[in-house]
């Protein structure tokens, strides 16, 4: 007799996709009801604004669908790696790749004329690397010492986006993020 093997099953949340299609086609509704007049004006184009985010809320979905193909402890691999990274993003945007809008310079530019704002990068870095250092802790997590050790990277996080961006109320984000 040949031995059988198990089939790796792998478990989607559908019920969570649905909530989050539902939600983004909430979010483009409010959109076009809120921004119709005003893309008329500048674009001629009423819809503008809502067909550009439907473009990136698709995406979006995809790199989604993609990302939960992952084995999660990939994301252990890459914690550490997002976090510095966020930092070094942050600290473009006092380069002249900055871009300074409505009096605030938090954004550095990209190619094809978009921009991103790296404040957003640091927050999925405290999402996947906080969680990482409290697993690698384990039962020591107990002790005010480690406990603290966490708590000053994420302090560091939230106090780089201070600093490097001018952005007090992503601070709090992020270091509202850290310590739930």
């Amino acid at each position: 007799m040949g031995k059988v093997r198990k089939q790796k099953s792998q478990y989607f949340d559908y019920s969570l996709l649905t909530i989050i299609i539902f939600l983004v086609c909430f979010g483009l509704v409010m959109l076009y009801s809120t921004s119709f007049y005003s893309a008329q004006l500048k674009f001629k184009d009423g819809m503008y604004y809502f067909k550009r985010q439907a473009v990136i809320s698709a995406g979006s979905i995809v790199a989604m669908m993609i990302v939960s193909k992952f084995d999660y402890h990939w994301y252990a691999h890459a914690a550490k790696v997002a976090y510095l990274v966020s930092f070094f993003l942050m600290a473009l945007v006092l380069t002249p790749l900055g871009i300074e809008a409505y009096g605030s310079r938090r954004w550095i530019k990209l190619p094809l004329g978009q921009q991103m704002q790296p404040a957003e990068v640091t927050k999925l870095a405290i999402i996947i690397f906080i969680p990482l250092l409290i697993c690698k802790a384990g039962k020591r997590i107990k002790d005010y010492k480690v406990l603290l050790k966490i708590f000053l990277w994420g302090a560091a996080a939230a106090g780089g986006v201070f600093v490097l961006t001018d952005n007090l109320s992503t601070a709090i984000i992020v270091m509202g993020m850290v310590c739930v």
